[in-house]
């Protein structure tokens, strides 16, 4: 299913070819079991589907794979007299209760051949999506009791049924998906406890060392062996941790949190240590910022698998430029979400400072990571609810990590700064927590 694609429908310029191919296909959808709806017509379908596009907040969203249209999905906004009209009673009244507005799922279908394959799940996140960007915060819908598929689908993805039948079909119950804000915030893990507390993540390359102590002449594709012997820390703030990215010239370590005074120190131990592990292992560390173009664009054997797949449709360009950049990311820890938010949009107004003080490499180091992520500058967002539609549109609403902007609230409870290059000097990364702390601190008073 590489060749699949979620079209946004935009009425006024929708081809009417594509409109008929996807009536066509909703007729055919609905003459099956448990539906048994044989009366509908591919005018008369196209006709109702673009008055609802007239609705409020309305959007509609097609599954395409070579040239044919094997899925679809639409909604739109109702206030609470607009449901109860389409219930036929009033059962669902109290979900109006903390909203003037809920939006429902009118369809989603996928063609007989194709389903099984993601597609349906697919097309109903992007239709969540462009909700939650309009500001909606509850999506309902109805189903059949015996359509499985479907409602295996909307478990999935978080709806809960309701016992509230339609009137009109009472084997068609209500579902629901609300406060999608609310798990969007449960996603960031504040500690009060560490505010201000620091933590430092470090990224060098990797290179062979032979049996008389000569480096080998390239960035050496050894993750995998270094990284499965190094110790297996998670969470003990007072050792380093080592882990992995996505280049298999790659390590990752990390020290913290811990207060700014005492980062200094950990970094001695992590140094003490990895000289340690760099003669019994027979590698180097390398810490200059832009990799070689003739680098190997091996990839870590992630044991999830997950940088397997990410590549699979990745061009070229963009992964070599991926394993190309290495840096040093400073984390500051925030008490809680409103603190996080105030603190970030002060934060990035020293953007372009922050990135000439971390610059290593004569800004080579940005303009590749810039390819890699070309909307890497960090926005002000004005309250939680507008960076939820951000995460949103941008597709990290269910994993902060994917937000790749060079100044970012981490999944940690931190604000983490991500432009500095990388560097073996352990006075150079302290200076940069320091500078980050501070800023930090100024946001706070």
């Amino acid at each position: 299913m590489n060749d699949l694609n979620v079209v946004k429908v935009a009425m006024d310029s929708i081809a009417t070819e594509m409109l008929e191919r996807w009536a066509e296909l909703y007729c055919n959808i609905w003459k099956e079991a448990p539906w048994n709806e044989g009366f509908w017509k591919p005018g008369e379908v196209i006709k109702d589907f673009q008055t609802e596009m007239k609705n409020p907040d309305a959007a509609a969203f097609l599954a395409v794979c070579g040239g044919e249209v094997v899925g679809f999905t639409h909604g739109y906004s109702v206030n609470l007299q607009e449901f109860q009209s389409i219930a036929g009673n009033n059962l669902l009244d109290k979900v109006f209760e903390e909203e003037d507005r809920v939006f429902y799922v009118d369809e989603l279908g996928v063609s007989l051949l194709h389903r099984g394959k993601r597609i349906a799940f697919t097309l109903s996140e992007a239709l969540i999506r462009s909700a939650n960007m309009s500001g909606i915060k509850t999506v309902v819908l109805r189903t059949d009791v015996k359509a499985d598929a479907a409602r295996h689908v909307y478990k999935r993805l978080g709806f809960v049924e309701l016992n509230a039948h339609d009137t009109t079909y009472p084997s068609r119950t209500y579902w629901i998906l609300r406060n999608q804000l609310k798990n969007f915030m449960s996603l960031f893990n504040f500690d009060p406890a560490k505010k201000l507390y620091v933590g430092v993540e470090q990224e060098c390359f990797l290179a062979s060392v032979d049996g008389e102590g000569q480096i080998g002449g390239k960035v050496a594709p050894i993750a995998g062996r270094i990284v499965t012997t190094l110790p297996k820390r998670s969470g003990d703030s007072f050792l380093p941790e080592y882990g992995y990215e996505l280049s298999a010239c790659q390590l990752e370590y990390k020290v913290g949190p811990c207060t700014i005074g005492e980062l200094g120190s950990r970094l001695i131990k992590l140094e003490e240590e990895l000289s340690v592990y760099e003669k019994r292992l027979g590698f180097r560390r390398l810490h200059f910022e832009v990799g070689p173009e003739d680098m190997s664009l091996e990839v870590y054997p992630d044991p999830s698998g997950r940088y397997q797949e990410i590549v699979k449709t990745m061009p070229r360009n963009i992964l070599l430029s991926a394993c190309r950049v290495i840096g040093t990311h400073v984390h500051v820890g925030m008490p809680d979400h409103e603190t996080a938010l105030k603190v970030y949009n002060h934060v990035i107004k020293k953007l372009d400072w922050l990135c000439g003080v971390g610059n290593g490499s004569f800004g080579e180091r940005l303009e590749i990571y810039r390819v890699v992520a070309p909307d890497c500058d960090p926005s002000p967002y004005a309250d939680w609810s507008d960076l939820f539609r951000v995460a949103c549109a941008k597709g990290f609403d269910k994993d902060p990590r994917r937000c790749w902007t060079l100044i970012r609230i981490s999944k940690h409870g931190t604000i983490e700064f991500r432009m500095f290059g990388a560097t073996e000097s352990k006075d150079r990364v302290v200076k940069w927590a320091k500078l980050c702390h501070d800023l930090c601190a100024e946001a706070m008073s």
